[in-house]
Order: C-alpha cells, then sequence, then structure tokens
C-alpha cells in the first residue's frame, strides 16, 4: 500500500521567507490584488525581531503602502549611531 500523495497547491506567486521583505512583498501583492501564499520555515512568531533599522527608502515604500506612521508610532527612535566607536548624529 503507497503512502497518501502530499496535497498540491497552486498560487500565482509563491513568497518564500516571512521575515521583513517576505512580509511586505506578499503585502505589497495582496494590495495589488494579486493572489500569494507566504511560506516561512518557522511555525510561530520569533520572539526578536528581525528588522532592527529602517532607512529612508524602505519608509518611502512603506509609505506608499499606507504603513509609515504606523511604524513610526510603534518604533524607537534613535539618536546616533555608533560608527568606528564614535556617535554619528
Amino acid at each position: 500500500m503507497s503512502p497518501d500523495p502530499a496535497p498540491t497547491l497552486s498560487t500565482p506567486v509563491l513568497v518564500v521567507g516571512a521575515g521583513p521583505t517576505g512580509l511586505i512583498a506578499a503585502l505589497n501583492l495582496a494590495q495589488h490584488g494579486i493572489e500569494c501564499v507566504l511560506v516561512d520555515r518557522n511555525e510561530s512568531v520569533g520572539e526578536w525581531p528581525k528588522m532592527d533599522l529602517t532607512n529612508s527608502r524602505s519608509m518611502e515604500l512603506l509609505r506608499r503602502m499606507g504603513l509609515a506612521d504606523e511604524i513610526r508610532v510603534r518604533g524607537m527612535f534613535l539618536r546616533c549611531f555608533l560608527f568606528l566607536g564614535q556617535c554619528q548624529d
């Protein structure tokens, strides 16, 4: 007796990885009416964030998607960052 075949899935787009890039890609596709399936190797949300800093280009894309204001409200403001041992404003 052979085992049952694995279920199959058909989708126009498969997004692999639920990190910042995969999540934004899936959301952007959905906002444009494109069906997709998002898969990740982890079964649940991780304890720690996968994104530390967001640059101006990323915020520009997030603004177009209607997410920038909410991210600013929930994020932490960085006063400076260390570069070669010195604080850079």
